[in-house]
């Protein structure tokens, strides 16, 4: 079973994109470029979908905004029936 999280940060693009570069780019103070590094350091980017490592040593990918709206409404449909795939 794949596991997901959803999180809206705006750093989060920026996770994303330092993890496919390999570097921070743009105008960032020395400080800002350090908070990203050590933010991104539980992410991972592979078929260039963000995931994150969870406690529990899964990864998890990311559901977009839309996704987690999706999976939310699929959920509260299937609790209505007696039983759920």
């Amino acid at each position: 079973m794949q596991v997901f999280f959803n999180a809206k940060p705006e750093w989060l693009k920026d996770v994303k994109e330092f993890l496919k570069i390999g570097h921070v780019e743009g105008m960032l103070s020395i400080q800002q470029k350090q908070r990203l590094v050590k933010r991104a350091k539980p992410f991972t980017l592979k078929n260039g979908e963000l995931y994150i490592m969870g406690q529990d040593n899964r990864l998890r990918g990311y559901l977009t905004t839309i996704e987690t709206q999706m999976v939310t409404r699929e959920l509260h449909e299937c609790s209505k029936r007696a039983f759920c795939n």
